[in-house]
């Protein structure tokens, strides 16, 4: 009780003064606020999708687990506000403020002038891959915040010589270890700085180090509960929806590289799946051009500038620090930029993909910028204050050169991201949306690459829409073949890549919303799933295409908002696909006021052609112009040829006109 009571005593007291106080509350709540204005506002797709969800199921998502963030990120998910994923996004967005928060705290406590330490910490809330993880589910901003704790309590213990500062550091490996395994690449950072601080005789302490020993190893316990819940899960559900394949796996709470046994454990905890290639590649060349492209992607040329004028202040003044910060900085983008190009030496450009490794790293980076604008700020004043400009003036002056670059420079970085996420997660609720109005049979099975399925996954566990659907990943012709050889239904939820190559030939293939419908050469094309209407002809001095049914899905519209036409066409003989071009239009009875253009098949297919007498189902979205009055509107369709640079005719009902009628809208504000 004591022990915890000082903690706590010795924790507000960090902020030793009132403003530095008030500072930390601001920065927090001011940069969450930010955030929360461009949080993902919906599900995703990807790894957000899956963290979007796994947590709330107590689920196990790909190696090696990260135990701390499914646990803390389940007691989130009972925050009694927007939906699940809205309330992983701000998961993610909470703990980016409070990594600011810190940031700003472990600068002041390094001795900086708090407008500096404060233009440090929101430097970092701006950065384009700092901001982009904390508006989205993910487990990097947990990993951020344990990352500046962690050099708060070495700090602390470096001052005080407390021992219970070094115990708390060690804990907060420990706990940083538990969630994200790269954190075991700040050990050698660590053990320099507490060497150089302890020196060798804190090896000879025995408590000391066993105590330190345990505080590290006690959270890694928290391992322990891949085992437990596997076997629970796996016990729970134990029948087979293919051979090894279980109903958990299928659902996307099991993650298929893990094993319920000793060596299936060992495997997934070391994520042996993703890292057995790393030590043949070796190619730093390449390795070397993404890294710098990756941080050139995520800096600008002034932060850089500044780090380096601030690691030579740093080393002057608190050189010990400094060696670990550029330690830390080193280790996590070498190794991770080594391990990342090896992993995907196959992808030309793996920047985005080693990116968000780099967030831990660039802590580092910003901290010494800090330290290199405080350089600048008071050469700046110097100088001023020698050409007899007053001290009180100088200081305002640069302080007005400073918030001007900071602003113009910011201004860019946040533009950059600001709307990805919402944009992304509006694009993947439509689409999901589009499938659940179209869906599958009863006991289909869906096949994708990972991020093509984790939308899929958070319906079924989320909102328990249709879990009688399976999902099959990873994308190989074992499982596939198996499938399609027991005759039940399959459908295509993403690109098909290099796996499979057969498929394209081998089966009947019809575009189905945003799905591909797979099934037999034999089996007699699917019927329409929209309303019947008189069949319309489209021709090109042959016949072209036939369209069965149309649908719009909803008759009301506000201006600037979109809505979904679903069309089904059918092939009335070959025909390539980039050759056609299919437009819809709104129109009032004088004028044509908007129209929009679209593929004829809205979604990738395998294939660059229909065959005779293939069908499709499209569902186009479409957006309608803000500036559209209110009123009502005919919306009509017509298919444009590339290769002959006309409207196609439709023959029926009428001849000579490229229009077809599909219904009345109307829009309103």
């Amino acid at each position: 009780m004591r022990g915890g009571l000082l903690f706590w005593r010795q924790a507000c007291a960090l902020p030793k003064r009132c403003g530095d106080g008030l500072a930390v509350f601001a920065l927090t709540a001011g940069v969450f606020a930010l955030y929360t204005q461009t949080l993902a506002p919906s599900l995703l797709d990807g790894d957000p999708g899956l963290f979007q969800y796994v947590a709330a199921t107590l689920g196990i998502p790909y190696p090696p687990g990260f135990p701390l963030y499914i646990l803390l990120g389940y007691l989130w998910t009972w925050l009694p506000v927007g939906t699940l994923a809205y309330r992983m996004n701000l998961f993610s967005a909470c703990f980016g403020a409070l990594t600011v928060g810190a940031l700003f705290m472990a600068l002041r406590r390094q001795r900086l002038n708090r407008w500096i330490a404060g233009g440090g910490a929101l430097t970092l809330a701006v950065l384009p891959p700092f901001w982009q993880y904390a508006t989205v589910a993910a487990e990097y901003t947990l990993h951020t915040f344990l990352t500046v704790l962690l050099f708060i309590f070495l700090n602390e213990w470096e001052q005080s010589r407390q021992p219970h500062w070094l115990a708390l550091g060690m804990l907060t490996l420990g706990l940083g270890l538990s969630n994200h395994p790269t954190f075991a690449l700040l050990i050698p950072a660590l053990a320099i700085y507490v060497l150089s601080v302890g020196g060798l005789g804190l090896l000879k302490q025995t408590r000391v180090c066993v105590t330190s020993l345990l505080l590290v190893a006690a959270p890694l316990l928290l391992y322990l509960y891949f085992p437990l819940r596997g076997h629970d899960l796996v016990a729970s559900s134990p029948e087979l929806v293919l051979p090894a394949w279980s109903k958990p796996v299928a659902q996307g709470i099991v993650s298929p590289f893990y094993q319920d046994n000793p060596a299936g454990w060992l495997a997934y905890w070391t994520a042996a799946a993703f890292v057995k290639n790393v030590a043949s590649q070796g190619q730093w060349q390449t390795g070397l051009v993404n890294w710098g492209r990756a941080l050139l992607l995520a800096l600008n040329g002034v932060i850089l500038v500044a780090a380096s004028v601030g690691l030579v202040g740093m080393a002057r003044r608190r050189t010990k620090l400094a060696l670990a910060f550029l330690v830390t900085g080193l280790t996590l983008q070498l190794v991770i930029m080594q391990y990342v190009q090896a992993a995907l030496a196959n992808v030309d450009d793996f920047t985005p993909y080693l990116i968000k490794f780099f967030l831990p790293g660039l802590i580092a980076i910003i901290v010494f910028a800090a330290w290199g604008f405080e350089t600048c700020a008071r050469m700046g004043v110097a100088l001023l204050t020698r050409v007899r400009v007053p001290k009180s003036a100088a200081a305002v002056a640069v302080a007005i050169f400073a918030l001007g670059w900071f602003a113009i420079s910011t201004q860019e970085l946040v533009g950059r991201y600001s709307h990805a996420w919402v944009e992304r997660s509006g694009d993947v609720e439509a689409r999901w949306r589009t499938v659940q109005r179209f869906a599958p049979e009863v006991g289909a099975a869906l096949v994708g690459h990972w991020g093509d399925l984790t939308p899929l996954w958070y319906l079924q566990n989320a909102e328990g829409w249709r879990r009688d659907l399976i999902a099959i990943y990873p994308p190989t012709e074992q499982p596939v073949g198996t499938w399609l050889a027991m005759g039940k239904p399959l459908y295509l939820a993403g690109a098909l890549l290099e796996w499979a190559p057969g498929i394209a030939k081998n089966y009947q293939l019809t575009p189905w919303g945003n799905l591909v419908r797979v099934s037999a050469i034999s089996t007699p094309p699917p019927n329409s799933p929209l309303p019947a209407q008189t069949e319309w002809r489209l021709n090109d001095a042959h016949p072209v295409l036939r369209l069965l049914g149309s649908e719009m899905l909803t008759n009301q519209v506000r201006a600037g908002e979109s809505f979904d036409v679903a069309v089904y066409w059918e092939a009335a003989g070959t025909m390539a696909l980039e050759d056609y071009v299919v437009y819809l239009a709104l129109s009032d009875p004088e004028t044509e006021t908007a129209k929009h253009e679209f593929g004829l098949v809205v979604n990738w297919f395998p294939r660059q052609r229909l065959d005779a007498n293939q069908r499709a189902l499209s569902v186009y979205r479409y957006p309608v112009p803000p500036q559209t009055a209110p009123g009502e509107y005919a919306l009509r369709l017509f298919v444009y040829s590339i290769q002959n640079a006309h409207d196609l005719t439709v023959a029926d009902p009428s001849a000579n006109e490229t229009r077809i009628h599909l219904g009345a809208l109307r829009v309103t504000r």
